[in-house]
């Protein structure tokens, strides 16, 4: 068993100086209830590069410790649990990548005792500490999943509404931080002041007439009109379907309270959002922190991979399926399906601009 582990929580993965570099929260061991809860770390190649087919699955190189057990990442970094996100790669003043992260340390699943942004050591493989964020400090960080396109990083924890220029030093400044967020008129940009628009903040909006239900942008709704809540997920640009595209999971599904995953597009990062196709369904299982891995992406984007959580826990069931229970599941996504096409049109001929475009 690749470095003892028994299962993993909620994945960052990025690329980083020519390989793929993978984070999870907490970890389960084999030889023991308790394993790693201080993040788990490993590398493997791209497919192209001598990695595994993502249909076979990923060859993991964890980094371990002397007794070969997946050895924490951030050893060092308080009390609690560590828990990174918004991990991305970005270069610095001289060229050189520079992997950033943000972490929590967590007392429990609800109470933070702080966070802090951090950088991957590329010769000791683990995290340093850069410095400490204030509690008040609530967006102006990296953040859920990261993307980097045409010169920024987007950072989505619903919708992505977080950027900053994909610099080093940007990155690691709070004051370089923008949001898309509402002002007291109910007009939406992008801007430093936050805090960052999502769809509670819209719905309450909406419930006070502030804005009208056309200027919505991330009120997404299935084929019924039915209002689809995001809890996590990713936002990427597809070449394919030349529109940015969003994997999420919903908050309070059909049968679990995280269980059903959607997908949607939408012009830009900010939306908006209008409408979602359900693409899988776990039943009373949980299944949460879906994230596109846009570097296994096929067929010009056509063709998808995305990961998460599949676990008991927020679950409506009694009975962990064996073997497989708090561990990462992948999915093969093809764009051409006929239920996103029939929702969203088909994908735009390369002599043609996208509807969003027109």
């Amino acid at each position: 068993m690749r470095g003892g582990v028994a299962g993993q929580d909620s994945v960052q993965a990025v690329e980083h100086r020519g390989r793929l570099v993978w984070f999870w929260g907490d970890m389960s061991r084999a030889l023991h209830p308790l394993g790693n809860f201080r993040t788990t770390g490993a590398t493997s190649r791209r497919p192209e590069e001598g990695g595994l087919d993502p249909d076979v699955g990923v060859d993991l190189e964890y980094f371990t410790g002397s007794d070969g057990f997946a050895r924490p990442m951030a050893p060092d970094f308080g009390e609690g649990m560590v828990w990174v996100d918004g991990a991305c790669s970005v270069p610095d003043g001289n060229g050189r990548p520079r992997l950033v992260v943000h972490y929590a340390c967590m007392k429990c699943l609800d109470r933070r005792l702080g966070h802090v942004l951090a950088a991957f050591d590329d010769d000791e493989h683990r995290l340093r500490k850069l410095f400490e964020l204030p509690e008040v400090e609530t967006w102006r960080h990296p953040a859920g999943q990261a993307t980097v396109h045409g010169g920024r990083v987007f950072f989505c924890r619903g919708f992505a509404t977080v950027r900053v220029d994909a610099r080093y030093e940007s990155v690691t400044n709070p004051a370089a931080y923008e949001a898309f967020a509402y002002a007291e008129d109910g007009t939406a940009a992008w801007g430093r002041r936050g805090p960052p628009a999502d769809d509670e903040i819209e719905r309450h909006l909406l419930q006070n007439g502030r804005i009208s239900e056309d200027r919505a942008r991330f009120q997404s709704r299935d084929e019924k009109g039915r209002r689809v809540r995001p809890h996590a997920g990713s936002v990427r640009w597809n070449l394919h379907r030349r529109a940015w595209v969003a994997i999420f999971v919903e908050f309070g599904g059909t049968a679990s309270l995280l269980s059903d995953v959607w997908y949607a597009e939408a012009p830009d990062p900010a939306g908006p959002w209008r409408r979602a196709v359900r693409i899988a369904t776990h039943g009373r299982y949980s299944f949460y922190n879906p994230v596109h891995h846009l570097f296994f992406d096929r067929e010009g984007g056509r063709v998808m991979y995305f990961e998460g959580t599949l676990s008991e826990t927020f679950s409506a069931t009694q009975t962990p399926i064996a073997r497989h229970d708090y561990n990462q599941l992948m999915y093969r996504l093809d764009l051409a399906h006929p239920a996103i096409v029939s929702v969203f049109g088909p994908a735009p001929a390369a002599d043609q601009p996208h509807r969003f475009q027109q």
